[in-house]
């Protein structure tokens, strides 16, 4: 086991004096960055290291091939996915990254080897420690790696950031109290009420206007697919109509006879109460179903491509079995009505709630059948 390690050192735009290698420095800037240069620490021993072995891929060859060797320091390749305007994709080449693990005996001392605790907590030094006695005083500064490592790497790239997560559910709108008053002689506000709910139920719910989409066209398992729709804003759907409501007025007045008598004399009046009606529906709850059993409940209806939409999905895997080797994936809309009436009648109150569902579907290919060479992937 090496007595040091090697600390890549990261460095800030905002802040040119801040430089971090360590955790101990407390958290990283959010602007940070790999400067390209490194710190050499004296290894701390977080306990007895246990042996163990890790099986990776092979990047070096093609197509990758895994390998099982002691544990220690991990290779990796990172490939990161570029969209085109056409739904194609292109798999770059981000860079290597690497990791080690230090372990702890559950048990027993936290000296290794032959090591004893000394009266200040420190490890005494094994006899086999070619590095001489573990000091006991203030650890030394580390000393900065001046020469460029010898095997050659690749330019920096930096991670691509965090998908961008939905926001919450969709408040609902609030609903007005049932209140309305009429001309008499007829129940116009009944007629108002079921014309309302009438009309709210023929409302065309954007069927021919509404469109769900995804970017890339063709997905890729473990890669994030992003959802959007076309051809409407989250905006209410209003719609009119005029209402005739015939009335019949009947009553009886005295009538004074010659002979001096009087009796009730029956009379009928009758017309038409004229009403213009509005009926306004609004969404109330929007879920995304990708069809492979996970849904989200959220406000937002995405952002098109070229834009990062905030409704993702990363599949886990591939769309072979499914029907007609897709997922089908859509957007549930549950919405909620209001009227108001005017004219011979005025008032307002809440309408009957409806449910409608846009629906697509795509390809999802495994992630493994893309692996290419260093020099990149191409189109699809």
């Amino acid at each position: 086991m090496p007595s040091v390690v090697v600390a890549p050192i990261y460095t800030s735009a905002a802040n040119p004096d801040w430089q971090w290698w360590s955790p101990d420095q407390g958290p990283l800037l959010p602007d940070a960055e790999l400067s390209g240069r490194f710190k050499v620490l004296k290894r701390q021993k977080a306990g007895q290291d246990v042996p163990y072995s890790v099986t990776v891929e092979d990047f070096s060859t093609d197509p990758a091939t895994e390998k099982t060797r002691a544990g220690g320091y991990e290779l990796y390749r990172n490939y990161y996915p570029t969209f085109n305007p056409d739904g194609s994709y292109t798999l770059g080449l981000a860079g290597d990254f690497s990791f080690q693990k230090d372990y702890l005996l559950p048990e027993g001392t936290h000296c290794v080897g032959n090591s004893v605790v000394l009266p200040d907590g420190t490890c005494s030094a094994p006899n086999s420690d070619v590095n001489g006695p573990v000091p006991t005083g203030p650890r030394p500064a580390p000393t900065a790696i001046t020469q460029a490592p010898s095997r050659p790497g690749l330019p920096y790239v930096p991670a691509p950031p965090m998908p961008a997560v939905a926001p919450g559910p969709l408040t609902s709108p609030s609903l007005p109290n049932d209140a309305c008053s009429g001309a008499p002689f007829a129940d116009v506000c009944g007629a108002a009420r079921s014309s309302a709910a009438d009309l709210v139920n023929q409302v065309p719910l954007l069927q021919q206007q509404l469109t769900i989409h995804q970017n890339p066209a063709i997905g890729v398992t473990r890669v994030p697919t992003w959802f959007w729709v076309e051809g409407y804003d989250g905006q209410a759907i209003t719609a009119t109509t005029d209402v005739q409501v015939p009335w019949i007025h009947n009553w009886s007045e005295p009538v004074v006879h010659e002979a001096g008598t009087t009796s009730d004399v029956p009379r009928q009046a009758t017309g038409i109460y004229h009403v213009s009606l509005l009926v306004r529906v609004r969404p109330a709850r929007y879920v995304w179903d990708f069809g492979d059993g996970t849904s989200v409940n959220t406000s937002s209806l995405g952002k098109a491509y070229p834009d990062e939409s905030d409704v993702q999905r990363s599949y886990q895997h591939h769309s072979h079995d499914q029907l007609d080797r897709r997922y089908h994936f859509g957007l549930g809309i549950d919405w909620v009505s209001d009227w108001q009436v005017s004219g011979d009648a005025s008032g307002q109150g809440p309408g009957p709630s409806r449910h409608s569902m846009y629906q697509n579907s795509f390809q999802v290919d495994d992630v493994a059948g893309w692996r290419c060479a260093d020099t990149g992937c191409p189109s699809t």
